[in-house]
């Protein structure tokens, strides 16, 4: 006699529920009040950055070589001691382990809900690959970055950000207005994502190439010749034409091209400052 065939029904899963407001404790409401100058947050940043250079068995300067997870607790203590007047050491104390993550290969930093409190993991893979032998400004949450301590500190903040909304929310995205907000007004944020190099964006060896330097390459059989604006593993070549589909800053009209920097020739125009 065959078997009947059952079916299981999964349960589906539940996602975490959203405190609102009116649940929060008057400290956690005196947290979200919080919006700092920015000249108040520049200061803060240096006493991090400098304690940290101090302290530190690591960095040494702000180009180190080496970070470990003790850095990251000192760097997270110092956050908290400076920017919410020890709001987590009091409140909630040891809940919180650091890791630095060499698989990380796109995001910066990454907080984890774990079965008993929250792991902050930092990627030390982009910050080794950043901040080399190049100028370039290199922004993280909007803000303008230094060297790799600087870069270390805005990823912190970020994942500050994420452990702060678990906490008091149970939720938390980076894409919501809440979580932009309380950028703004904590760490001066104007944006969520960072500009560090990922592994794709390292530059083929052996060339001089920057973004503003005027080029010269051969397609369809013409020469043609415009300005880089990035590099990965191809160069980012915007050129002139009036029926292009991206406007300049100079109000002009631009075709977008994807050059391998074996094919590009400098300009003697140099470069477009």
């Amino acid at each position: 006699m065959p078997r009947k065939r059952t079916t299981r029904h999964r349960s589906p899963v539940k996602r975490p529920k959203e405190k609102k407001i009116s649940q929060l404790s008057d400290r956690e409401r005196e947290l979200l009040s919080i919006h700092l100058d920015e000249n108040i947050i520049e200061s803060k940043r240096k006493i991090v950055h400098r304690t940290i250079v101090e302290r530190s068995t690591n960095i040494g300067e702000g180009n180190f070589d080496r970070i470990d997870a003790s850095d990251l607790k000192l760097l997270f203590d110092l956050y908290d001691r400076e920017f919410f007047d020890n709001y987590f050491s009091v409140n909630h104390p040891r809940i919180v382990d650091f890791r630095v993550s060499t698989r990380m290969t796109r995001a910066g930093g990454k907080t984890t809900k774990e079965r008993k409190g929250y792991t902050i993991a930092l990627s030390s893979h982009l910050l080794e690959r950043s901040f080399r032998n190049d100028h370039n400004e290199i922004k993280v949450n909007g803000k303008v970055c230094h060297d790799r301590l600087d870069a270390a500190m805005r990823i912190m903040e970020h994942e500050i950000l994420h452990l702060h909304e678990f906490l008091l929310f149970g939720v938390s995205s980076c894409g919501k207005h809440r979580f932009k907000e309380l950028g703004r007004n904590y760490f001066g944020h104007t944006a969520t994502k960072h500009e560090l190099r990922k592994r794709e964006d390292i530059p083929e060896p052996d060339h001089d190439f920057r973004p503003g330097d005027i080029v010269l390459f051969d397609h369809g059989g013409n020469r043609i010749e415009g300005k880089i604006t990035r590099i990965t593993r191809r160069a980012t070549v915007m050129v002139e034409n009036k029926k292009g589909p991206y406007k300049g800053q100079d109000n002009k009209r631009y075709v977008k091209y994807y050059v391998p920097m074996r094919f590009l020739l400098l300009s003697n125009k140099g470069t477009d400052q």
